[in-house]
């Protein structure tokens, strides 16, 4: 296991939840209350200047007001955890089905658009700068070429997906397309990481694992860091985090229940949470 990754926290609440009862925290936090207000008073100011005849200014007060709402709105995705439950049986790479959790839409949108925003905005103070600091605006405008490389890199494979089949975990995420067997996997745990928390499922190396994409590591550098622990970041999941670690747990600690993954009764188990999980997985 990586020596830069905390350790797993394996012990169940009641519930089977590593992080108490209501599951992860879901409050936005400072950065969105930061980002939303500057937001609002960029739009009220953008109104005003408007009114008082300043279009050019006004439309920057705009454009700044776009750019805050839009981090606002990451932050927020970001810490709003769904409750509901969405498995749907779904094909691996080799075609072999089984139960999947699919990544959320808004969180590829609220992280896509921004990196479209600050490329153009990267854009605009260099056509700014034009033509008196030309070396500083050519810069510029080769900086700006690498958020929207970026998010191509992150739209193309999008949605993600983690899926579980009779024969191990297949999890498509921001950083690659991992494949591991069940028996390599030692312990599914909680853990956070760059301040993001995480289902940890820590799988050792064998002839049968395989990594079928990686992306850049520019993208997503510390998730690959991890390797060859499997790393789920919650604030992406579509469906509850609790329910998939569980699901997770359940099929690790119950190898006979397997072979109903690639079945319908598997996708009834986990909408009912018939979970069979012991009281402490360590």
């Amino acid at each position: 296991m990586p020596d830069d990754i905390p350790n797993l926290d394996t012990a169940a609440a009641a519930g089977g939840s590593p992080w108490g009862e209501d599951g992860p925290s879901r409050w936005p936090g400072f950065s969105f209350v930061l980002c939303a207000l500057l937001a609002a008073i960029g739009l009220v100011t953008a109104v005003v200047t408007a009114i008082g005849g300043d279009l050019p200014r006004a439309a920057f007060l705009v454009g700044a007001t776009i750019v805050m709402g839009h981090f606002a709105g990451w932050f927020y995705a970001s810490r709003r955890y769904p409750r509901d439950i969405n498995p749907q049986i779904a094909r691996i790479d080799d075609g072999t089905p089984g139960v999947s959790f699919r990544y959320r839409t808004a969180m590829y949108y609220w992280t896509a658009s921004n990196s479209v925003l600050m490329t153009l905005a990267l854009i605009a103070i260099a056509l700014a700068l034009l033509p008196d600091s030309m070396v500083i605006a050519i810069v510029l405008l080769l900086l700006a070429a690498f958020p929207v490389l970026m998010a191509f890199a992150l739209l193309r494979h999008a949605p993600g997906r983690l899926t579980l089949v009779p024969a191990g975990i297949y999890h498509s995420s921001i950083a690659f397309t991992y494949f591991a067997p069940w028996d390599t996997v030692r312990e599914v745990g909680s853990s956070e990481f760059a301040r993001t928390p995480l289902i940890a499922v820590a799988a050792m190396p064998s002839e049968a694992t395989r990594i079928v994409r990686a992306a850049p590591h520019a993208i997503a550098g510390w998730e690959q860091r991890l390797f060859p622990v499997l790393a789920i970041q919650v604030p992406w999941l579509s469906s509850d985090p609790v329910a998939v670690y569980q699901t997770l747990r359940h099929y690790h600690e119950n190898p006979e229940h397997r072979a109903e993954l690639s079945s319908e009764a598997a996708l009834d188990r986990v909408r009912q949470r018939r979970f069979l999980l012991r009281p402490d997985n360590r």
